[in-house]
């Protein structure tokens, strides 16, 4: 039987995705960034503690280590994801860490935050990230009984393994990991068979305080340079492709594969050669 390994759309080997937390002013900027290379990222928020209205505009806003979590109006993260490009998702409806919650009230905290998100940006919302990177097994079950797809810690693994644990979702790396641009030369230059995930994440505020906006627009040039290798999506994206490819049927000898859902997939035969598998079809392989 074929070893059949994932592959992104367009057979690619790689694919980038970020992840931000809390809704910031700064957020609007980082946004301009992805925009400009190409990249894609999702924003988790939490729908109770957006600034007032009529609340001094985010613009006129000094940011200081003292002021690094003032969050940004509704109204402005309302625009800057009106588009649909970069996913919105939760983030606990006020921030409240998940880990020590019991069940029912970590429920009650996922799922008022994706009502509430669902009704402001009109779209289905299925990821997460847990504030303060707080988890645990009961914040699983939440999770998982409010119809999450996934959930990211803040736990760095510094490697590209596709995720298996999609509610306990382990990030490469932080953006300012000291080992970030190695890791991205390795990841650009990786000649082996294997799929790879980067995933970064963090809060904009720090380019802020740490005053290195440099830092992120280097790395999305560089990661840039290597489109026709890597595939940008955002964090629901690259769950709903994975999901679609492990849901492939195979014949009893492996040389027919049937896709049953509505996502077209690729896929590497052997690691030799990519075969193109249609939403709905059966290809021979």
């Amino acid at each position: 039987m074929a070893d059949l390994r994932l592959r992104f759309p367009g057979g690619k080997r790689r694919a980038l995705t970020f992840s931000y937390d809390d809704g910031l002013p700064s957020d609007v900027r980082l946004v301009g960034i992805f925009d400009k290379y190409g990249m894609k990222g999702t924003f988790n928020l939490n729908s109770n503690t957006y600034r007032p209205e009529d609340g001094e505009p985010s613009e006129n806003i000094k940011i200081e280590r003292s002021t690094m979590w003032t969050r940004a109006k509704k109204s402005e993260m309302q625009a800057l994801f009106s588009d649909g490009t970069h996913e919105v998702a939760v983030h606990g409806i006020s921030h409240t860490p998940l880990g020590n919650l019991p069940v029912y009230e970590a429920v009650e905290r996922i799922i008022c935050d994706r009502v509430a998100h669902e009704r402001d940006y009109g779209r289905i919302i299925r990821g997460a990230a847990y504030p303060n990177g707080s988890f645990s097994d009961t914040a699983v079950e939440a999770l998982a009984a409010s119809g999450i797809a996934y959930c990211r810690t803040t736990t760095a693994t510094r490697s590209f393994d596709i995720p298996k644990d999609w509610l306990r979702l382990d990030p490469t790396c932080h953006h300012n990991d000291p080992q970030i641009f190695e890791l991205a030369k390795s990841f650009i230059e990786s000649d082996g068979k294997d799929p790879m995930l980067f995933y970064v994440w963090g809060h904009s505020s720090e380019f802020v305080i740490d005053g290195n906006w440099e830092r992120i627009e280097r790395f999305c040039e560089l990661l840039a340079t290597a489109s026709d290798l890597i595939w940008y999506a955002t964090n629901i994206e690259i769950y709903d492709y994975v999901k679609a490819f492990e849901a492939l049927i195979r014949s009893a000898d492996g040389t027919l594969v049937f896709n049953p859902t509505s996502t077209d997939v690729f896929a590497s035969v052997g690691g030799k050669r990519d075969v193109f598998i249609p939403a709905g079809s059966t290809v021979t392989v």
